[in-house]
């Protein structure tokens, strides 16, 4: 892909923009899109309640809808998950960044884990699952571990944490693609602040970067309209 040679402005086809908090109103998400939308991000992520405005708000462009299910902690039952992707879906969301059954990982049931994930990417359809495996709270053995459990279940893509103070390291990344090679998509979230940080993970092989601070991480010197967020 060539990532080492990229000027910061030609990072904007590697990002996913996300606005993400208790907090956010419709003003925000209104004026978050009008400050992103020339950049032509590749996708734009919103909670649950706000992705019928954003796909009106991003209508006439390339750029996609993304949501989120069970986000950030993981602590929903699967038939909760299930409504959630289902609610997606017919809401015209693109893709949907799931939080696995961390509780079920950490207890080593891989199998239950593994279970979770079938069952939602089978109620999916065409809706595409991104599954978060929170790598910054396991352990790597853990990680690569929930890494065979997902592919076991159909998932092919994973979100390396949902940001809230995780982060992920650009071990991480190299640790998966050591193990998994291109069987696994990774998209990473969690600490991608500078450019330095978006062109080593995309060196090590992401091949996505979701991010609140886009322009920061573009070396762009913008003054954004919508209030500044401190999330990862």
């Amino acid at each position: 892909m060539g990532e080492g040679s990229l000027k910061p402005a030609e990072l904007a086809p590697y990002i996913v923009s996300s606005l993400i908090e208790a907090d956010i109103t419709e003003a925000d998400i209104k004026a978050f899109v009008g400050d992103v939308k020339p950049y032509g991000f590749p996708s734009l992520a919103v909670d649950l309640p706000y992705i019928d405005l954003l796909r009106e708000l991003l209508s006439g462009t390339k750029t996609r809808v993304t949501t989120v299910s069970s986000y950030p902690l993981g602590g929903m039952t699967t038939e909760t998950k299930i409504r959630q992707v289902q609610y997606a879906s017919e809401h015209g969301a693109y893709d949907i960044d799931v939080s696995m059954n961390y509780l079920a990982i950490k207890s080593g049931d891989f199998g239950a884990a593994a279970e979770d994930v079938r069952r939602v990417v089978e109620a999916a359809g065409s809706l595409k699952i991104v599954m978060i495996p929170q790598v910054a709270i396991l352990t790597n053995e853990e990680k690569l571990r929930t890494c065979e459990a997902l592919l076991g279940a159909g998932c092919r893509t994973i979100k390396t944490a949902s940001g809230f103070g995780w982060k992920t390291e650009v071990e991480d990344v190299l640790l998966i693609k050591r193990r998994f090679g291109d069987d696994l998509e990774i998209e990473v979230s969690g600490g991608v602040r500078t450019t330095e940080d978006a062109l080593a993970m995309l060196k090590a092989g992401a091949e996505k970067l979701h991010t609140s601070t886009a322009f920061q991480v573009m070396g762009l010197d913008k003054e954004l309209s919508y209030r500044k967020k401190e999330s990862a």
